[in-house]
């Protein structure tokens, strides 16, 4: 639970203004986002240079009161967030900078794309932070670090998070102070602004395809002449939050599985597939087709958090058994296509019911039904698919599907932008009729993964050594509001001014 005290200044923070919910204190609150007069918080832009770069097709304003980068002296100065100086007037666009240039999704590192709302400039060229027309920067999740930020977070800055990858990566993430410095979010979770649950779907006709398919009776062929497993087990990631590889230990005294990973391994990996990049290859799903089962087990057990884990069975024709999201089921073809790991008491119940499914060829064969009519019988994936934020333009582009949803992402950002832009020529115009908008700000909900616990329990154990790691992430989130309340215009002193510990990502 965070302090009481603190939670009532975060709170305060995030709704009088876009820069002020992370850089005052209390006593810089109090001031309506309407007031007219400058904030007053003692910190300053010392030896920042002052300057305005030109952007493509951007024209300097011959005006200089509405160039805001001559107030980058002090920080003092800078006007409330409904300052005519903030307009972008005709002509001219928003900019947004991908500050995690590595993962850049655009063709061009300067480029005008094109959204519905209108245009904006896209860039992965940190230097236009001193743009008077920069407005956002784009984050990837597993790569945010507070060491690395565009400071001093200036009031027409928003920052825009996009992380579909596991919530361990970063657990600032999933810290309720360290998710809400975002006005933008992307990621796997539904309550997101742009949810990326769907990301690892990239065409439903993939569960109908024959290409990897291996029949029932094929199956049960394998399973007596080659000696498999009943189920399946290949992980690389071992002793992941998720405790599986506990669990998967558990299962094996009961029933027979395969694990050829080098996570609780008992099997060697064929030559031919054997090593990461081969994982993905067209051997290594005819290897998989094999198995009636596929312990499809994830590293962290997060709402909505769902990987190519448990959407591969479903492309080669086995039958996903389940630990992570329990919404997996939302996602799936039918309400019986998947195997439930929470639905069982223990390990052995669970085996149990493999053993029966296995030997019953017309009850295993229910869990492939939708293979055999060829559609999708869930109202909710439908709805789902549905309102998903992307969409591919044609299915030959499958290979790009990341770019799309990429791409999608930057979009709807820069449809943000101009909406609050509209809004404040709209302010201006009639202040009552039209007043500013309040800041969007993410919440906990938007990518929020609880604190993991043990699958199995150990005698005389009452710690899971995990958790101190996702703990980790309260304090670095701590920490890093701290940072902005102070208005610091040095990102590199993260560690030694306001973590002051060491972390598993600030060693």
């Amino acid at each position: 639970m965070l302090p009481s005290l603190l939670a009532f200044i975060f709170n305060l923070l995030v709704i009088l203004d876009l820069q002020h919910q992370t850089v005052c204190f209390e006593e810089c609150y109090k001031k309506d986002v309407n007031n007219q007069s400058n904030m007053n918080c003692n910190a300053s832009l010392a030896q920042k240079k002052s300057r305005l770069l030109h952007l493509p097709n951007h024209k300097e304003p011959s005006n200089k009161k509405d160039n805001i980068s001559r107030f980058l002296g002090n920080i003092n100065n800078y006007p409330t967030l409904n300052d005519p100086r903030y307009v972008i007037q005709n002509g001219r666009h928003p900019t947004i900078i991908w500050w995690t240039n590595s993962f850049y999704p655009h063709d061009e590192k300067d480029t005008i794309l094109q959204c519905p709302r209108g245009p904006c400039h896209v860039t992965s060229n940190r230097e236009y932070y001193w743009s008077n027309t920069t407005r956002a920067f784009v984050f990837y999740g597993t790569s945010f670090r507070a060491n690395d930020l565009p400071l001093p977070r200036l009031p027409h800055h928003e920052w825009a998070l996009i992380h579909e990858e596991s919530p361990k990566n970063n657990w600032i993430l999933s810290d309720p102070l360290g998710i809400s410095v975002f006005n933008h979010t992307a990621t796997f979770r539904r309550e997101s602004d742009y949810p990326l649950t769907t990301h690892f779907i990239r065409d439903v006709d993939e569960w109908f395809d024959e290409e990897y398919y291996v029949t029932t009776a094929d199956k049960n062929r394998f399973q007596k002449k080659e000696g498999l497993g009943i189920a399946v087990y290949v992980q690389r990631d071992c002793e992941p939050p998720s405790d599986r590889d506990a669990y998967v230990r558990e299962l094996m005294k009961h029933i027979k599985i395969d694990s050829y990973g080098p996570c609780v391994n008992n099997k060697k990996m064929p030559r031919e597939i054997n090593g990461f990049v081969k994982l993905s290859s067209e051997k290594y799903y005819h290897f998989l087709a094999k198995y009636k089962f596929q312990i499809a087990f994830e590293n962290c057990r997060c709402k909505d958090y769902m990987t190519e884990k448990v959407f591969r069975p479903l492309c080669i024709g086995s039958v996903p058994v389940y630990l992570g999201s329990k919404e997996a089921r939302d996602l799936m073809p039918s309400n019986k296509s998947i195997i439930m790991v929470d639905d069982f008491e223990s390990p052995k119940d669970l085996a149990d019911f493999l053993i029966a499914v296995n030997a019953n060829d017309t009850l295993y064969e229910e869990y492939l039904q939708h293979r055999k009519t060829k559609t999708i019988t869930n109202p909710k994936l439908l709805n789902i698919l549905k309102n998903q934020p992307w969409k591919l333009l044609h299915k030959n582009y499958k290979t790009n599907f990341g770019h799309y949803m990429f791409s999608g992402y930057t979009c709807y950002v820069c449809d943000q932008l101009h909406l609050r832009n509209q809004n404040l020529k709209q302010h201006l115009k009639d202040r009552n009729k039209h007043p500013i908008m309040p800041p969007h700000v993410a919440d906990q909900s938007h990518l929020g993964c609880s604190l993991p616990v043990r699958t199995i329990q150990r005698p005389n154990e009452d710690h899971y050594y995990k958790q101190t790691v996702y703990n980790y992430g309260n304090e670095e989130a701590k920490a890093l509001v701290q940072m902005l309340q102070a208005n610091e215009t040095d990102t590199k002193t993260f560690e030694r001014k306001y973590l002051k510990r060491k972390t598993d990502r600030y060693p």
